[in-house]
């Protein structure tokens, strides 16, 4: 079957157009900076293979999201432009439809994706999706320093935890 039987989703993109709006606050100037760069690399690389139409991928050309959205994603995603793509491409209506049990995990200190966002538009899914806000894991980061200082990655623990509660066999050693 190709259905789905549950979803975990990490900070996930529920409006495009608040998010727009989030990452353009002056306090997240670096952020948004490296986040656009890193944008340009990837077509960069992208095109060292293969064409891809569009004006150069540098920050002449590219000095937001929305201009890497308006120049790239949306024509090679069939839109029109990037309000076209930011309305159809947020997950606040999957919500409305979603049927499977599912799990959240965001972060207060998202720079691009307000928690509270995720807590005001998950209210139709209301006892089907679970979510959980952590005070810190910042745009999917949560990184924590183990004992041996080096950088552990703890999201994966809430998300297995949630997996083997909502699916008891899952955590079984039969499998």
């Amino acid at each position: 079957s190709s259905r789905a039987d549950a979803v975990f989703a990490m900070n996930p993109a529920i409006d495009f157009f608040v998010i727009e709006r989030e990452i353009h606050r002056p306090s997240n100037f670096v952020y948004r900076l490296n986040f656009v760069l890193g944008l340009c690399n990837m077509l960069n690389a992208i095109r060292a293979v293969r064409p891809v139409p569009g004006p150069p991928a540098n920050v002449r050309y590219v000095q937001s999201i929305r201009d890497f959205d308006s120049y790239f994603t949306a024509p090679a995603a069939g839109f029109a432009n990037a309000d076209a793509y930011y309305e159809a491409a947020g997950t606040r209506a999957a919500l409305d439809w979603l049927r499977v049990p599912a799990f959240i995990l965001t972060a207060r200190n998202d720079p691009f994706i307000p928690a509270s966002l995720i807590a005001e538009h998950h209210g139709a899914a209301e006892g089907r999706v679970r979510v959980a806000v952590a005070d810190r894991g910042g745009h999917v980061g949560y990184r924590v320093r183990g004992a041996d200082g080096q950088p552990r990655f703890w999201a994966a623990k809430p998300a297995l935890d949630w997996i083997e509660a909502t699916f008891p066999a899952a955590g079984s050693s039969d499998r």
